[in-house]
């Protein structure tokens, strides 16, 4: 019998550990994706004023690696 609590108890702790890891890789998650929309925003943007000067990538590949 108390190696059956004992079981219990060590599954408990286990599901509880498991929870609180699936909850902080939720939010790490969570994190990076709003990384990702605001990187993404902000090269549409250099894309568009990209446009507006005439410019394309490559010319500003250019820019930078001169």
């Amino acid at each position: 019998m108390i190696q059956l609590e004992q079981a219990n108890v060590l599954t408990e702790d286990s599901e509880s550990l498991m929870r609180e890891m699936a909850m902080e890789l939720q939010r790490t998650l969570k994190k990076v994706m709003k990384k990702v929309v605001v990187g993404t925003a902000a090269v549409s943007e250099l894309r568009k004023s990209l446009r507006l000067v005439g410019m394309d990538g490559g010319e500003l590949a250019m820019l930078v690696v001169s």
